[in-house]
């Protein structure tokens, strides 16, 4: 599920939209003060689609309520946020569903805000193909806690578990470092060499060279 792909892009695009509107504003200043407030809410509460106001009224605030039309004005950007489906890779779904027919539980280990993450599984309709779903702050990075979260909530150990996903940093290493023995690389780059993956316990499948990339 390419779920924070979708929040980065709806930022950005607010960014712009501020600033062609606010030619003394960039829009790397724009999506820095959206960050900025946002992470402070979050802080505070889980940011759903009322809190964007609350967002935009800080922002508001620091570069003058003049502006503040023009913020409101791209609010629908964020909200769509909310509104929009993940893409779902490929045979996602059909892998999901092996595993449960094995007996296998599935779990959702991805960068967001909780609320937010499961509102994109809903919006896929994929709530029901995991059992337990924990979500990472955007700005921060996974770690092997994490991965060992959410294989304890599986009713698992590491050791027994099987790791899918598309990020060397964010998903094989963690999962490497929380003693997960089989890790899938579902999209493995290009210019990475066998020769240049860091020294993990793991086996570690290339998804490129068992033709299901």
């Amino acid at each position: 599920l390419a779920v924070s792909d979708v929040y980065r892009e709806q930022w950005r695009l607010f960014g712009r939209f501020v600033a062609d509107r606010l030619p003394h504003l960039g829009e790397k200043e724009v999506a820095g003060m959206l960050a900025e407030f946002n992470d402070h809410l979050t802080a505070e509460r889980n940011v759903d689609q009322r809190d964007w106001g609350d967002v935009l009224e800080l922002m508001a605030e620091r570069i003058g309520d003049e502006h503040r039309s023009v913020l409101y004005e791209g609010q629908g950007i964020l909200r769509s946020i909310y509104r929009s489906i993940p893409v779902v890779e490929e045979g996602a779904i059909e892998t999901l569903d092996a595993f449960k027919e094995c007996v296998l539980e599935n779990g959702l280990l991805s960068n967001g805000i909780q609320k937010w993450v499961k509102r994109k599984v809903d919006n896929a309709g994929m709530r029901r193909k995991f059992k337990w779903i924990h979500a990472v702050h955007p700005r921060k990075k996974k770690t092997a806690d994490d991965v060992r979260l959410v294989v304890r909530k599986l009713g698992g150990r590491p050791e027994e578990a099987i790791s899918l996903g598309d990020s060397l940093g964010s998903d094989v290493i963690p999962a490497s470092q929380a003693g997960v023995r089989y890790i899938v690389w579902t999209k493995p780059r290009w210019k990475v060499n066998d020769g240049d993956l860091p020294k993990i316990s793991a086996v570690v499948i290339r998804a490129d060279r068992i033709g299901v990339a």
